[in-house]
């Protein structure tokens, strides 16, 4: 009987750990973008990045025409950003996923 509240109390804490992580942009997306050649394109496209509050604007190179965003992969949908580069007139030719693991889960 005395162990019920502890083990309430610490399953409590586990869903509402598991819930604030869950909500956690913990994936790295990088954008290949052919046409990424002006340094007003590059700003424009980091501005309308950082409006998204899905997608954290990580980076960006115009040497090697990359974006690299950090997003949520349960709530990232690709065709969001497929929409914003369609409105600057460019598109990704590739694009790479890499999971990021926090230093706490170790």
């Amino acid at each position: 009987m005395k162990y019920i509240f502890p083990l309430i109390l610490f399953s409590f804490l586990l869903i509402v750990t598991n819930t604030i992580n869950h909500n956690n942009k913990t994936t790295e997306v990088t954008l290949s973008i052919p046409k990424l050649e002006s340094l007003d394109l590059a700003n424009h496209l980091q501005n309308e990045f950082k409006k998204n509050s899905k997608m954290d604007f990580i980076d960006q190179s115009l040497t090697s025409k990359t974006v690299v965003l950090r997003v949520n992969e349960n709530s990232f949908n690709i065709s969001d950003v497929q929409k914003l580069l369609n409105k600057w007139g460019v598109e990704a030719s590739d694009i790479n996923y890499r999971k990021l693991y926090e230093l706490e889960n170790y």
